[in-house]
């Protein structure tokens, strides 16, 4: 079976489950530990002839406490966030 992805996301990371962690000061939040197995990327962000990612034409959105951002930029708020 394979992995399900999402077609709107040019470069994606396939990945493992090796560990699962709860976080001393705050039980109920967990994070995780995983191994890259593949990363699949489109062809409209990856270099021709080196197979690397071109940083300029990837345009990542980044999830940061309830806010989002691009190469930097502030992009706006999620619903959660408290202003």
């Amino acid at each position: 079976m394979k992995p399900l992805r999402v077609a709107e996301c040019p470069v994606q990371i396939e990945a493992r489950l090796r560990a699962r962690h709860a976080a001393h000061e705050q039980p109920a939040l967990r994070y995780f530990e995983v191994q890259r197995l593949r990363v699949h990327a489109s062809c409209e962000v990856v270099e021709p002839g080196t197979g690397r990612v071109d940083i300029h034409a990837w345009s990542p959105l980044f999830y940061l406490f309830r806010h989002y951002y691009g190469k930097g930029a502030f992009l706006g708020r999620s619903f959660r966030a408290k202003y």
